[in-house]
Formats: C-alpha cells, sequence, structure tokens
C-alpha cells in the first residue's frame, strides 16, 4: 500500500506583540496674542490751590493767604529795600501796603522789573506807602519807575518828619546833608566807581545828574507822583497814625517807633558818629 506523507504542519507564526502606542502628546495651548492697550496720557502734576479764606481757589501773586490773611513779600533788587504788605481787607480783597522801594551800590538790574511785578501784584493800588528814610536804598525805585507810578492810586503815604518840605529846620537839614554829600562825591570821584565812601555819598543823594540827584526825583514821585493826589504824613517817634480807611476797616493799628523829632537833634548827632 501505498503510503502518503503527510507533510507536517508548520507551528504558527508567533505574532509579533502589537506596538506600544505613545500616548498622545498633549497639545500646548496656544499663546495668548498680546492685547493691544492705549496708553493713557501722561496727567500734568496737581498743584494745591492757594488758599485765601475758607474754601480753596487761585489766587494772583499779590493775594493773601492762610488763616490770619498776611502775606509780606520782599522783592529781590539786590542791596536795597523793597517790601509789599498784602492783607485781606473786610471784603476779602487784598489791601496792600509798600514799604520802600529801593536799590543802591550792589544792583542787580531787576528793580524796574520788579515794579512792573508789584503793578500785576497790586492792580496799581496801594492802601498806603510808607517811606522809612530819603536814602537811595530805599527809594531809588520811586525815581527809576517814576513813569510806573504815574498809573499807581495810593490812599495814604508816610515820611518822616526829617522831610517835611513846611518845616524850615527839616528842609535846612536835608539842604546841608545833600550839600555835603554832594561835595565828597565830586572829591572822591576819582577813587573809582567802587570806592565805598563814595557810595556812602552817593546814597545820600542818589545819582548826581545836571538837574540834580535822582533822590530829588524819587521825593517828587512820592509827594506827588501818583496818578491821583495822595495825602502826605511826616511822622516823628510816639505821633499817633492815621491809616486809610481801607486798613483801619480790617482791625489794623500802627504805632511810629521812629525818627526822633526835629527837636531832639542831641540825639540824631549821636547816630553820625565823626
Amino acid at each position: 500500500m501505498a503510503t502518503r506523507k503527510i507533510a507536517k504542519k508548520r507551528p504558527p507564526a508567533k505574532k509579533r506583540p502589537a506596538a506600544k502606542k505613545r500616548p498622545a502628546a498633549k497639545k500646548r495651548p496656544a499663546a495668548k496674542k498680546p492685547r493691544a492697550t492705549k496708553k493713557k496720557p501722561a496727567r500734568a502734576p496737581k498743584t494745591a490751590p492757594v488758599k485765601t479764606g475758607p474754601t480753596a481757589s487761585s489766587a494772583p501773586a499779590g493775594g493773601v493767604g492762610g488763616p490770619a490773611g498776611i502775606r509780606i513779600r520782599m522783592y529781590r533788587v539786590g542791596f536795597g529795600d523793597f517790601f509789599l504788605l498784602s492783607l485781606r481787607g473786610a471784603d476779602g480783597t487784598p489791601q496792600h501796603v509798600l514799604i520802600d522801594c529801593g536799590v543802591h551800590a550792589a544792583n542787580l538790574g531787576s528793580i524796574g522789573q520788579a515794579i512792573k511785578q508789584l503793578a500785576q501784584d497790586t492792580g496799581k493800588h496801594l492802601a498806603l506807602v510808607i517811606m522809612t528814610h530819603h536814602h537811595a536804598d530805599h527809594i531809588s525805585g520811586f525815581a527809576i519807575g517814576k513813569d510806573d507810578f504815574k498809573e499807581f492810586t495810593v490812599d495814604r503815604v508816610w515820611m518822616p518828619c526829617w522831610d517835611d518840605p513846611k518845616n524850615a529846620a527839616a528842609t535846612a537839614f536835608q539842604a546841608n546833608l545833600t550839600a555835603v554829600a554832594t561835595h565828597l562825591q565830586l572829591q572822591l570821584k576819582v577813587r573809582g566807581e567802587n570806592d565805598p565812601f563814595r557810595n556812602m555819598a552817593e546814597n545820600i543823594t542818589g545819582v548826581l545828574t545836571a538837574a540834580g540827584g535822582s533822590n530829588d526825583v524819587a521825593m517828587a514821585t512820592l509827594r506827588g507822583g501818583f496818578a491821583n493826589p495822595a495825602p502826605v504824613d511826616y511822622y516823628k517817634a510816639g505821633d499817633p497814625a492815621t491809616l486809610p480807611d481801607s486798613l483801619a476797616r480790617i482791625g489794623l493799628t500802627a504805632k511810629i517807633v521812629g525818627p526822633p523829632g526835629l527837636d531832639q537833634r542831641d540825639l540824631v548827632s549821636q547816630m553820625d558818629n565823626n
């Protein structure tokens, strides 16, 4: 009998293990697009308003502030005196007192500009003008700014008794003083512009011109160079002071402490030294 060869069955091929699936990569969140922002315009720094009373409001340079309603300003002119005293009036309107207006020797060249600032600060109205004494460093501004002062109205002017043109003794004293100072200036002229003795003599007369010293021009302004004819009082120590109504109404008082009277020349001579 023929025999069939039975083919041996091959063992089934081993299945390769399925490749492990890698975990899906996590999706990164999409980057957020920056939002366009509008830049705010820079704001100007705030300035505190000047208080002129119970409520805050802006005030001019010559206004008054603080609970007492008093403001004192010294104008920067150099070697000289130029003060403005401002007081809150009975109706809230500032009332102004000018004390001297002068510069001498170390002149910064700013007094003309300062007088124009004074006009702006006061509205060209002064309740009172006080001239403490007859020297250029206290009165030269009334000569330099004589045209400006023609536009000022003034309620009252105070001066020392030694400048009273109706008093013969005062007039003689001033004439003698001016004559000596003028003679010294002429003698010391050769010593140069910055000679201290020449400067002292010039302080008494003001700058000399063909028409006289500039202090004479300043005195003319004080006695009648304003927009209105202001009354002028000449005082010595102890005299009762007459205040303009605008200052008397707010309760202001004044005490005259100098100079010595014309009958006290021995006291004045003690200040003259040699």
